[in-house]
């Protein structure tokens, strides 16, 4: 039987002990090969502490694979400089997001200016939801 886990895990700082650990110790795996793996190859990929989505996949006799997905949209949107709240504003640190957004216009077949719109809108949900934000009337 094969058994499919999905993580949030910081790159570059996955520890044996951590996270994976409850539920990989059940399938006899290797916790510190694993986690040295994972380390290598979300690091190949992002910048350290970064949260990514990891998925692992575990078959018989101890076999597993394991698939880095990039961070979450709200991840990069809250990593993003505060003054940025709109579509014109993009530029020098949020190169990703624009990329970002042109990709997710190329899958949904949608205008980048719509993608970016919902993007943006999103983001000013997210911070003004946040407790660490101030508004000004």
């Amino acid at each position: 039987m094969v058994h499919h886990l999905r993580f949030i895990l910081s790159s570059g700082e996955i520890v044996p002990g951590g996270s994976l650990a409850a539920p990989l110790a059940p399938f006899g795996l290797e916790l510190p090969r694993v986690a040295r793996e994972l380390n290598d190859r979300t690091l190949a990929l992002y910048a350290k502490g970064t949260p990514v989505s990891v998925r692992i996949k575990v078959g018989p006799g101890r076999q597993w694979s394991a698939i880095v997905l990039p961070p979450s949209v709200s991840t990069l949107l809250r990593s993003l400089p505060p003054a940025l709240t709109s579509p014109d504003d993009l530029g020098g640190p949020a190169r990703q997001l624009y990329g970002l957004v042109l990709f997710l216009s190329m899958l949904q077949d949608k205008p980048a200016s719509a993608v970016a719109s919902t993007v943006f809108g999103t983001m000013r949900s997210i911070r003004s939801s946040s407790p660490a934000t101030t508004r000004v009337s």
